[in-house]
């Protein structure tokens, strides 16, 4: 829905650029990063425990902004006579999309909704982080003093 807003009825403005920046953005953070914010989130915040369920929330986060990309990409590449066809037809500008350039369009969302669903797949540390299946639990605190000491004592024999 956000693709088809930005694509085909938001107004160029500084909003719509930093919506399309955020989204660039989002859409480039590496798995780990997404995988430790649904821990942060899902896991300590919404005490929803270690489960699979929690890796799929985490993921739907992860796939959301390249999809919309990948929306908004695939109307933009429909040529402008199409829109004005469907308008020359008497039809609004919602039916022009709804009738006209999705159906166009669907192909490229399609292959795009793929090649996304490839990138999810590969994504396993999203998961691992979040199955506990075999994974230890990160004490951070534990090993942020386990590296100062090492580097004290690596310090103090030198």
């Amino acid at each position: 829905m956000l693709g088809i807003y930005l694509a085909e009825y938001a107004p160029k403005n500084w909003v719509t650029n930093v919506v399309r920046t955020a989204i660039e953005v989002l859409s480039s953070l590496p798995s780990v990063v997404v995988g430790l914010f649904g821990f942060l989130v899902f896991v300590i915040q919404f005490k929803l425990g270690f489960s699979i369920l929690v890796g799929a929330l985490a993921l739907t986060v992860f796939n959301l902004p390249l999809l919309t990309r990948n929306v908004e990409d695939a109307l933009k590449s429909i040529h402008f006579t199409q829109r004005e066809a469907g308008l020359a037809l008497g039809l609004s500008r919602y039916e022009t999309v709804k009738h006209v350039i999705i159906p166009e369009a669907l192909p490229n969302i399609i292959t795009g909704m793929i090649l996304g669903a490839g990138r999810i797949f590969g994504e396993a540390s999203c998961f691992n982080l979040h199955s506990r299946s075999k994974c230890a639990f990160i004490r951070f605190h534990e090993l942020e003093s386990n590296v100062y000491r090492k580097s004290f004592e690596s310090n103090a024999s030198s």
